[in-house]
């Protein structure tokens, strides 16, 4: 994470569709963001809002679902 934004790249979907939701730990959305047919190799920018400390990354296929938390600080 850099600033108010978060790098993220995602491989291993190639040709499905992907839904990314960023929230915090209260459920609240942060971010969602779908690609509609994904490459071989995706890269983003996800912004952070105001939100600090554990944030979920929750990346989505129609087969598959990962999870990931994220650590904001000041």
């Amino acid at each position: 994470m850099t600033g108010n934004t978060a790098k993220v790249e995602i491989s291993g979907v190639t040709d499905q569709p992907v839904q990314l939701n960023l929230v915090d730990l209260q459920g609240k959305s942060v971010h969602t963001q779908w690609i509609e047919q994904a490459g071989a190799l995706e890269r983003f920018r996800l912004p952070l809002g105001n939100s600090n400390g554990v944030l979920l990354l929750q990346v989505s296929t129609l087969t598959q679902r990962q999870q990931v938390k994220l650590l904001r600080t000041n």
